[in-house]
């Protein structure tokens, strides 16, 4: 069934109105009304995590877009109603990353028994790092960091887990009812908040014809560890970890180009004092 199909029938089975035009992308929405006339969105999320809306309903609209109902077996979300084309993209770098910065300050709060920990993902982490592709493509010395600091930035002692968002960057992050900003599709995991920081370091439109690639990553990075109130020292190690194991991954699963390596090492090197 089509996701518009599907989110037609939704909107009937739940007593919805449809009040816009059907949008696309990875996630298609339609805006709706409530029976209670309150404007609202259906979405389906077929690429959305399996604990998108338990973080939802444990935010309760405090930061993130408020959960109205849900159906995780069918992927499909009813939120308060926000704008596709009203995100952070096309903000100042330094407000998008303080914006950004501010709702981890809100988002972060005691964990929730179904997301999986950071702990329990990174051995799989440090596992592809031993395929030769990575070891191709990656720097010796990247490698080995990430090697020596995973176990402490993973540890519980440490830095103690939270909820995460997860994935909080300019493109998940929405002009909420009220005019505030409100984060949105999570992909929630629990551990140390400095986590979230890379996020918002991955390549956006214009970087290619940046003339300081690197003052303009680390403007991203210093407007979200300020904001966030979270340690630098955490965040900059974090940033390589995660840079690095989300490269890995891609490079097992042969969905690299040379132009994503480049850029991952770009983001290694921005952060490295």
């Amino acid at each position: 069934m089509s996701g518009d199909r599907l989110l037609g029938e939704v909107a009937r089975e739940w007593d919805l109105r449809l009040d816009g035009p059907f949008r696309g992308g990875a996630r298609r929405s339609v805006p709706v009304l409530t029976d209670a006339g309150d404007a609202a969105l259906l979405e389906h999320a077929p690429d959305g995590s399996p604990h998108e809306h338990l973080a939802l309903r444990a935010w309760n609209g405090a930061g993130a877009v408020r959960l109205l109902r849900a159906d995780p077996r069918r992927h499909l979300l009813l939120t308060g109603r926000t704008d596709p084309d009203e995100d952070l993209t096309g903000a100042d770098p330094y407000d998008a990353g303080t914006a950004i910065g501010t709702l981890h300050a809100q988002l972060h709060r005691a964990p929730l028994p179904q997301p999986p920990a950071l702990a329990d993902l990174a051995p799989g982490w440090l596992a592809a790092l031993e395929r030769a592709s990575v070891g191709a493509a990656v720097p010796r010395r990247f490698l080995d960091q990430v090697r020596a600091w995973t176990p402490g930035l993973v540890d519980p002692h440490e830095a103690a887990p939270v909820l995460l968002h997860g994935d909080l960057r300019p493109g998940t992050v929405r002009r909420g009812p009220d005019g505030t900003w409100v984060a949105l599709a999570p992909r929630p995991v629990t551990g140390d908040p400095a986590y979230e920081v890379a996020a918002v370091l991955r390549p956006w439109e214009g970087a290619a014809a940046s003339d300081d690639l690197r003052g303009d990553l680390l403007e991203r990075f210093y407007a979200v560890v300020d904001a966030a109130g979270l340690d630098e020292d955490r965040a900059r190690a974090w940033v390589v970890v995660r840079t690095v194991a989300e490269l890995a991954a891609c490079l097992g699963a042969g969905e690299v180009s040379p132009e994503d390596v480049t850029w991952a090492t770009t983001v290694v090197k921005a952060v490295q004092r």
